[in-house]
């Protein structure tokens, strides 16, 4: 039995739009919950202890964001998401007990735009792309 992935995201998000296409690619089961309210999404971020959107939860469990399912998707770990073997970001410097070996995360990179992330993105999902054919 697969765990339940939920995404929260919002209207016109481009870091929500790549976070469901690479869900997709790795064929990640997942309920999209598109939030417009602005007071809804403040909730949720305050709910959840994240910073912005998108907002990855496994079985009511906020794993992370489009950073972590980037580094996730570069470690060829994304497909852990449906069989409980993924970690919550907040739980990545804690030791872990049982089955689940950490993930580091990412490392914080100096002030810049998100566009070195985006890049990254487009790279490894052309490089996907390459292999496939």
């Amino acid at each position: 039995m697969s765990d339940q992935v939920e995404v929260y995201t919002r209207p016109r998000c481009l870091f929500c739009h790549q976070v469901l296409e690479l869900l997709q690619r790795a064929m990640i089961s997942f309920r999209q919950i598109d939030v417009t309210d602005r007071a809804e999404q403040d909730r949720l971020t305050d709910r959840f202890q994240a910073a912005s959107f998108p907002l990855v939860v496994v079985n009511g469990v906020y794993v992370g964001g489009y950073a972590h399912v980037l580094h996730l998707h570069a470690q060829s770990r994304l497909d852990r998401l449906n069989t409980g073997g993924v970690l919550p970001a907040s739980a990545l410097s804690e030791p872990s007990s049982g089955v689940n070996t950490p993930i580091e995360p990412p490392r914080p990179q100096p002030a810049r735009s998100h566009f070195g992330s985006m890049s990254r993105l487009h790279q490894s999902l052309k490089e996907e792309d390459t292999k496939k054919r």
